[in-house]
Parts: C-alpha cells; structure tokens; sequence
C-alpha cells in the first residue's frame, strides 16, 4: 500500500490535516484538492503534498483528480450546499480508477434525524453507496480538540450543562485520532472496505472533563452559569447538536477500536499532548 497516491478533500480543515499527516508518516503520497493553493502551503508549510487546484461548485475543475490515484479520503461543511459538493466529488470519481473512497461524516447520522447536518451527511453517504466504488465511512464522535481553548471551554460546558444531566456520558475523539483511523482503513482495507464505523476515544461526563483538566493542566474550571431562556435563542444548529447530546449521543465500541488502534487517546492522553493549555 505505501507510495500509493492519495487524494485528500478539505485539506486545509483540521481533520484533512491530520489525515495527511497520518499518511505522509506511513509514506503514502498526497494529492490534496484547494481552491487556493497559498492556503494549503500556510497551512501544511514543508509538507511533500501535490497540490491540485480545482473548485467543488465546478465539475470541469474536477476531471483530472483522480489520475493515478489509489484512494480518496473526503471530509465536507456541515452546511447543505456540502451535499452538492460530495455529489460533484462522487461523480467525478465514478469514472475514475480510485480503489478505496473514506468518507468522514459524524456519528449518530444513522439514527438521528433531528440535525439538519447530520440529514446532509446521511444523503452523501447514501450516495457513496450508490456509486459502485469500494467505501469506508468514518463517523467521528465529538472533537476533544474543541476543549483546547479554555477561554471557550466555560462558555461551551455551560450550554451543554443546560441540556445534559450530571450523570449523562458523551463520546469524544481527537483529530489525530480521525487522520489515524483514516490510515487504517487505507492500509488495512478488507477490514473497514463497505462498513460504517462509529469512531471515538473516551467517554465522560462534564464533571470528568473538568476533573481530568485540573489533574492534568492544573487549571480549576467549572461551566458557565447560564440561565435556562438561553437554550430558548441559540442558533438553531447548536440547539439541535446539543439535544443530540442529551436525547442520544454517540455509541462508538472503544474497547474495538481501541484493539484496532492501540494508540488511541483518552482524554487525559490528549490533554497530556495538546500544548494549547498553559500549566
């Protein structure tokens, strides 16, 4: 499998970066698809990528792709104009030789219908299965990486506490972790090639997340107050992500992937390798 040709979509977000990176350091090469190559080289600095120039709302851009590519590894927006995007993507590869697409959607997307994004992931993946290629689907957990910030961290646990009881667990997973499963599914394909996986690394109540925060960064942190009548005026999109948390959540197997990925992080094993904190 190594030296194949890769194509990565969304490689200037964060989980198409972790994604490259996890196979630039199993010597795969890399084709990355951006509509802006300063971008790309910002972000990805030295890294030995092939940077092909196209535009997800223009087919024509799309044609040469795929040339010589063994696999496709794609992560869209949670918007709705992402499902015309994935049907351009997927067209173009209909015609191609690509071996192996991954597509990256969320966890939940198979029996939750009350996330407006999570109906956007769920048609492209539907499509994806329709297309007649080889496939995995990755279906990532919530992101620890959205804890790095702990400026923000009060406000978020703060509305999460205004839907989820003490009791109540969710699952997160790293980005390093997404771009890691990504690999295996690439190098390890008779394993995940026509399965949906739900992929996550820990699982906590709040009251955890800030425990394992202070035993590990010395920070004391507790939520955000805030009154009940704000769940009443968030964004819609957050409201529907948070009930998600509370009415359902993710159920990925952690004690399977974690035989799958022996280097999978917990929480505190993230907090331990995430240099955004200040001791």
């Amino acid at each position: 499998m190594k030296n194949k040709l890769i194509v990565v979509v969304g490689a200037t977000g964060r989980q198409g970066q972790s994604v490259i990176k996890s196979l630039i350091n199993k010597d795969y090469n890399i084709r990355a698809l951006v509509r802006n190559a300063k971008r790309i080289n910002e972000v990805l600095h030295d890294s030995p990528v092939e940077i092909f120039t196209g535009d997800l709302r223009s087919k024509d851009s799309l044609r040469n792709l795929y040339s010589n590519a063994y696999g496709l590894f794609f992560a869209l927006p949670f918007s709705k104009e992402s499902i015309n995007f994935g049907k351009a993507l997927l067209e173009a590869a209909k015609e191609s030789n690509l071996e192996h697409i991954i597509y990256s959607s969320v966890g939940g997307v198979d029996r939750y219908s009350k996330v407006d994004h999570f109906c956007y992931k769920r048609e492209i993946e539907e499509y994806l299965r329709k297309l007649g290629k080889l496939y995995t689907v990755l279906r990532p957990a919530g992101f620890m990486d959205g804890f790095a910030n702990p400026k923000s961290i009060r406000l978020i646990s703060g509305l999460l506490k205004l839907y989820l009881p003490e009791s109540k667990k969710f699952q997160l997973i790293s980005l390093r972790d997404i771009g890691k499963f990504a690999e295996i599914a690439i190098s390890n394909p008779a394993h995940y090639i026509g399965k949906e996986t739900e992929i996550a690394g820990d699982e906590l109540t709040l009251n955890d997340v800030f425990e394992k925060i202070e035993q590990v960064k010395n920070i004391k942190m507790s939520p955000m107050k805030i009154p009940g009548f704000v769940k009443r005026i968030l964004p819609r999109m957050m409201r529907q992500v948070f009930a998600f948390y509370a009415e359902d959540g993710w159920h990925a197997d952690l004690k399977s992937l974690r035989e799958e990925n022996p280097e999978l992080l917990s929480f505190e094993d993230w907090l331990n390798a995430t240099a955004l904190y200040a001791k």
